[in-house]
């Protein structure tokens, strides 16, 4: 094959070839195409099962939550400390407090009567006027200094 700019012998069309076959075996040996499906397919496989863990990491979260929320007690105290009153809702429930003890003022004097009362709305009341605020973790109520927005 002659062409003025370009001057090709059999040998080179040969060794062209044989250049484009040993490609074509090495894609093979390495699986390339076969790999970039299977990449693909494990991509989609992982992105699926991450989906669904946190979906259902969320909804776990979720109903904790509510577990807490729905929690009705009774209580009847006068004049006792925070501290005092605490212990009874520990008594009472299966939650525990865990708090800082030099954020969070446990020798506070309160007076506390509720009846059949969600176990949120009882602690809203004892730390009301409080700079105090609370959170559910699980089977923990964790008391924290409230956030001062400036």
């Amino acid at each position: 094959m002659t062409n003025s700019n370009f001057h090709m012998t059999n040998s080179v069309l040969w060794d062209f070839n044989y250049l484009i076959q040993l490609k074509a075996t090495y894609d093979m040996k390495n699986h390339k195409f076969i790999g970039f499906i299977t990449s693909n397919a494990l991509k989609i496989g992982l992105r699926t099962k991450l989906c669904s863990f946190f979906f259902i990491a969320t909804f776990i979260s979720v109903q904790g939550n509510s577990i807490s929320q729905k929690i009705k007690m009774t209580l009847d105290l006068e004049n006792v400390s925070t501290l005092k009153a605490m212990e009874e809702i520990e008594a009472a429930t299966d939650f525990k407090f865990l708090y800082d003890v030099d954020k969070v003022n446990t020798s506070r004097k309160i007076s506390i009567k509720v009846t059949d009362i969600l176990l949120e709305d009882v602690l809203k009341s004892l730390f009301d006027g409080t700079n105090t605020s609370f959170v559910f973790k699980g089977n923990q109520i964790v008391l924290k200094p409230k956030i001062k927005v400036s």
